[in-house]
């Protein structure tokens, strides 16, 4: 319920672990007010400011750029002095359920009471979110505890010094909920009430119907929203002159303060017929068709914060009438209310066969497969900065990351990060202008500490706009998520590396079909599952021990091209600072790195493919790294084991040769006087067939292939012979 922020100058707030009145955090003792604030907005000062509002990243304060998103109970802070037994006899004339349940004592000296709530209150919708707060506090008797409430009570933005002196009410409970969402719906209602069906009908029409009507009584007024104007509906008075403007024009009609208008609201319906506004009517449904989709199941439409949200049916009306202003009841001689007209136009013109997320595109609509489909993407790449912003002297930080990062071989006659930075632009330009391309999955290692899954994690996701971990997926099998769907950014560490050869080899099929074949599963809210187009970026890094770069995809299945394998400069020490100072200095230079990126660095053309039309790039290959793939891969243990068959037939045959199939030879290694069948146990026919498939395409010097008795192929190993040695039989 409760977050707090360490100073005031801190954007970011954690969770407590207990509430204000069980934290410990003494506030220094200080002599005037002013010296209170200075200390507080010190990014050196360690306190607790709490507050009870959790904004749309619940990580860090309200802001212009971080909305509340909901409310776990209200603060009232009261600026004059009253003691504590007097607040406490004033509050035991409430309900149990009116009371607040602590209060505490503030530097001035006033009394600061919260109030908790049995549920959370959404406030992302600013003007419903202060009807609210206000409802509340009269429902509350809030004003009448004590004197000098603050209007800072009702602000979403403020955190709260812990104080002092906490004390608990008797017999208080957290605020019911049917307390608070009988509240909201007051609140909504009251926001919505000048709402009206007519809100949009043109004022010189208007006027020209009112002149029609009301000939002369307009006394040569013009309408215009805000404008003064007499009450025309009204028998004239007094001289005969109009002389008291006492109406002001609305969209939705006049407001009088009158004594002699029979209410404050008059709406044009009211004052101008039903038939008259009638016609309009129609235009009203198709606005609020606007914005809204049905996929043959449910609807979908834009909430608060921009997303889209996946509705029934019973949802979709309850938004037509709330947010809409739409009646849900069924007027004389009418089939179906205002809201069950829109519904059916939207199902009528408003048809979707799904939704989905397309994070390679801005469109709203994306015809893929023989279907239309919405796009509920709402995750973006980063905007570079401003043109001409491209200087490094921009950007020292990630100039010198970059510059560092990567291990360059002796034998490279290009520096790696050359082929890093292609890659990044390529795929960053993109997205950034919705053109899809496909990358090689890019392979990151070396040892701890040197920002592997900072750049996994973090940067990228920066970049990108989104990122998950796709290790559960890729190495584990597990099922297909929604996440990676709407994720640009697929990353693997080694702590997801494979425990077997068979699932090693599983993974690096599924590195290859992802990487190779740009389509991912995807399961629309209440639909069949779809496949749809992925175009993000896959990496995956890990250490340079060998049970770490095992995880490194198996390179003898056809996925040489399609894999970029990088060394991290272990000479090098990035000088990362704390966590939030770094994401700090780094969201605060990355602009202008991409405007770089984008505008400023010029390609190696020796890096680039041009008739490579799927990938444009090299998939460059650290020298050490090829190997060492290699030695870890499936064909390569194959051809260690078969090593030690050979010397063990080299100590019991006489012959130099051995011939056979693949079964037979599985067969002879798997027999009961084998020393290497513990080694083979686990193989498949197919298996092993396949694998002395991929040794035989290596070049293993000791294997071969011959052709024998119909047409069939035998596999010819070679016997080592040992000097010393007499065999024993012959095979």
């Amino acid at each position: 319920m409760f977050r707090a922020a360490l100073n005031l100058s801190s954007h970011d707030l954690r969770v407590m672990e207990k509430p204000p009145w069980e934290t410990k955090s003494k506030r220094p003792a200080f002599s005037v007010k002013a010296k209170l604030r200075k200390w507080q907005l010190q990014e050196d000062t360690k306190h607790v400011f709490f507050t009870l509002v959790e904004s749309s990243n619940p990580h860090h304060r309200v802001e212009s750029d971080n909305p509340p998103s909901c409310l776990y109970g209200w603060v009232a802070d009261y600026d004059a002095d009253i003691t504590s037994e007097e607040f406490l006899r004033r509050v035991e004339t409430l309900g149990p359920e009116e009371r607040p349940t602590h209060f505490s004592r503030t530097f001035s000296g006033g009394i600061r009471a919260v109030w908790e709530f049995e549920e959370k209150v959404w406030v992302d919708c600013p003007e419903v979110a202060e009807k609210f707060m206000r409802g509340f506090a009269a429902r509350v008797k809030a004003v009448k505890l004590a004197p000098g409430l603050d209007t800072a009570s009702y602000d979403l933005n403020m955190l709260w010094e812990l104080g002092t002196d906490w004390q608990a009410v008797e017999d208080a409970m957290l605020v019911p909920r049917f307390i608070t969402q009988q509240l909201q719906v007051e609140a909504i209602t009251r926001t919505k009430k000048i709402s009206s069906a007519y809100e949009d009908l043109p004022l010189d029409l208007i006027q020209a119907e009112i002149e029609k009507q009301y000939p002369g009584r307009l006394f040569g007024a013009d309408l215009e929203l805000g404008a003064r104007i007499p009450l025309f509906w009204l028998p004239i008075c007094g001289d005969g002159k109009e002389k008291d403007k006492s109406g002001i024009v609305a969209e939705w009609g006049i407001h009088s303060f009158s004594s002699r208008s029979e209410k404050g609201n008059m709406f044009w319906d009211e004052l101008l017929g039903r038939e008259f506004v009638e016609k309009f009517q129609e235009k009203k449904i198709g606005e609020a068709t606007e914005g809204c989709y049905f996929d043959g199941v449910g609807y979908w439409r834009m909430n608060h914060r921009g997303n889209w949200v996946g509705v029934r049916r019973e949802d979709a009306l309850l938004y037509l009438k709330v947010e809409r202003g739409l009646t849900a009841s069924k007027k004389p001689k009418e089939t179906a209310s205002e809201a069950e007209k829109v519904l059916y136009a939207i199902q009528a013109y408003n048809r979707i066969d799904a939704a989905a997320p397309f994070t390679h595109t801005k469109e709203k609509f994306v015809d893929w497969n023989g279907e239309r489909y919405l796009n509920i993407n709402q995750k973006h790449p980063m905007q570079p900065g401003a043109e001409g912003s491209g200087d490094p002297d921009n950007f020292p930080w990630m100039y010198e990351f970059v510059k560092n990062f990567f291990h360059r071989h002796e034998s490279d006659e290009i520096h790696p990060r050359e082929y890093f930075l292609v890659e990044l632009r390529r795929k960053y330009v993109s997205f950034l202008h919705s053109r899809p391309v496909s990358s090689h999955c890019l392979v990151l290692v070396g040892p701890t500490g040197k920002g592997k899954s900072f750049l996994n994690t973090f940067l990228l996701r920066e970049i990108f706009g989104s990122a998950t971990d796709a290790g559960k997926f890729l190495v584990g099998g597990r099922d297909f998520t929604k996440e990676l769907a709407e994720s640009v950014v697929w990353y693997v560490d080694d702590n997801e590396s494979a425990s077997t050869m068979t699932q090693h080899k599983k993974f690096s099929e599924a590195v290859k079909k992802h990487v190779a074949t740009p389509e991912v599963d995807c399961q629309p809210k209440f639909k069949d599952a779809r496949i749809i187009p992925w175009y993000g970026l896959m990496i995956m890094s890990c250490n340079e021990d060998p049970d770490s770069v095992s995880i490194i995809p198996d390179l003898d299945i056809n996925i040489q091209d399609k894999v970029a394998m990088f060394r991290i400069n272990d000479a090098w020490q990035a000088r990362f600072l704390e966590n939030v100072e770094q994401a700090a200095l780094v969201r605060k230079e990355l602009p202008f790195f991409l405007r770089w990126l984008v505008d400023v660095f010029v390609p190696d053309e020796r890096v680039l493919t041009p008739e490579d039309t799927r990938y444009g790039i090299f998939p460059y290959k650290h020298p050490d790294l090829v190997e060492t793939a290699r030695e870890s891969s499936s064909q390569y243990r194959l051809a260690e084991v078969i090593d030690l068959w050979r010397e063990q037939m080299a100590l019991s045959v006489k012959q130099d040769q051995w011939e056979g199939n693949s079964s037979a030879l599985l067969m002879e290694m798997q027999g009961p006087d084998s020393e290497v069948l513990p080694l083979v146990r686990g193989y498949s026919v197919i298996q092993f067939g396949k694998l002395m498939g991929a040794l035989h395409k290596q070049g293993v010097p000791w294997l071969s292939r011959k052709t024998g008795e119909g047409n069939k192929a035998k596999w010819v190993i070679e016997i080592p012979r040992i000097k010393g040695k007499k065999g024993k039989g012959s095979k």
